[in-house]
């Protein structure tokens, strides 16, 4: 897998410098040209042999997320000066793909792209031929779908993982970011980066929705980087994408050593969601609101809290599919045991009675949901009672039988 960090600006030697301050942080850089034009060939071979890494040259206009404003010969005029300048890859849309033709009397290969910016296509398979069909030999493909919902980035690894070989396929979009990062566990052959931020500099300009910063995406990666064999999981909910999970929890792997990577994952409907991380690579998930109870209904197996509260906060492959756990009780109940001790010791009152300082204690919970149902849990169990407030009476029935 190799990362790419490409790079945009308003004139050649801005690019030429933010590309060489990117150097160390890229396995292959990308030159897009949108505002330059053709530099000559001359300027491009001197770049190119001063960078030292392999390097794509491309031209986007609108269809690409770029604004390249000349014509189409234009575009493919800078492409073939490109090959000629030694750039390892030239991008070049599939539509433009005949036109362009083969790169003869270079050692330039074509990567042969389409972007689709409204949704990801329902038969990607499809998506994926219209391509095929206008490729030469050796030619890569690379596919962009923007995605509206983490379903349809899953979908777009889906059919990663399940593709012939040759080709380069994540998600645009925000939500879809997170297929950047596992996209090469699926057999994408690159990912897409946008420089990182270098103090005292200006702020590189990204040139894709969702795209990542590139030492914001290796900080992801695990120890030895990223690979077929690395494992997934991932905190699910549905408000998550600014969720400081994903660095808490990558740095606890690589603390252990682990090849693994931990992702944010934005989701709605959740027994969808389910369906679609059936690959084995995905090992398991911290789950949030809203579907703490739906997780607990979909396990095979459930712990003794997930059991009481109906609710879990935990999923884990196993061999016989998806086991459940709830952790927030045991959280709340050690939460607010020091709390409570924290809170007689500075009034000078020590705790006299023996077992737990809930013992006693009269707790107010606000919410019938799973997290509720643990905090309730949690304080009936070491002794305490609890008055519960929900806007509706059959969920705080619920509580009241289980807790």
């Amino acid at each position: 897998m190799a990362v790419v960090v490409s790079h945009l600006a308003s004139s050649f030697d801005a690019l030429a410098r933010t590309a060489l301050r990117q150097v160390p942080l890229s396995d292959v850089i990308e030159l897009r040209l949108d505002r330059i034009g053709n530099p000559g060939e001359d300027k491009l071979r001197a770049l190119v042999r001063e960078l030292k890494k392999p390097v794509i040259v491309t031209v986007r206009g609108a269809e690409g997320y770029g604004d390249f404003a000349g014509s189409v010969d234009e575009q493919l005029d800078i492409l073939r000066t490109a090959a000629r300048a030694g750039a390892m890859f030239v991008d070049v849309d599939a539509e433009h793909s005949l036109a362009l033709g083969p790169l003869e009397g270079t050692k330039c290969h074509r990567i042969v792209s389409r972007h689709e910016r409204e949704g990801t296509p329902e038969d990607l398979a499809e998506f994926e031929e219209s391509v095929r069909a206008v490729l030469h030999e050796g030619d890569l493909i690379k596919l962009v779908a923007h995605a509206r919902t983490t379903e349809e980035g899953l979908r777009m690894l889906r059919h990663l993982r399940t593709a012939r070989g040759g080709l380069i396929a994540f998600s645009s979009g925000e939500i879809g970011a997170f297929t950047r990062v596992l996209c090469s566990i699926f057999g994408s052959a690159f990912t897409y980066a946008a420089p990182a931020l270098i103090p005292g500099e200006a702020e590189p300009e990204t040139t894709a929705p969702g795209q990542l910063r590139v030492n914001d995406l290796r900080a992801l990666f695990p120890p030895g980087g990223i690979s077929p064999t690395t494992s997934v999981f991932g905190v699910v909910g549905d408000a998550v994408r600014h969720s400081l999970s994903p660095r808490v929890h990558d740095m606890a792997l690589k603390g252990a050593r682990l090849d693994a990577v931990y992702v944010a994952l934005q989701v709605r409907d959740f027994q969808r969601f389910l369906s679609l991380v059936e690959d084995p690579h995905f090992r398991g998930f911290s789950v949030t609101a809203p579907h703490k109870l739906a997780a607990f209904k979909a396990a095979k197996a459930r712990d003794e809290d997930a059991h009481a509260t109906g609710a879990a906060n935990t999923l884990v492959r196993d061999t016989n599919g998806w086991r459940a756990s709830n952790s927030d009780v045991a959280g709340a109940g050690e939460t607010l045991e020091r709390a409570l001790r924290y809170h007689h010791e500075r009034a000078g009152k020590p705790l006299l009675a023996m077992g737990s300082p809930l013992g006693g204690a009269h707790a107010l919970v606000l919410g019938a949901g799973g997290a509720a149902r643990a905090a309730a849990r949690a304080v009936i169990a070491r002794g305490g009672r609890v008055t519960l407030c929900a806007r509706t009476p059959a969920p705080a029935h619920r509580v009241e039988r289980t807790a």
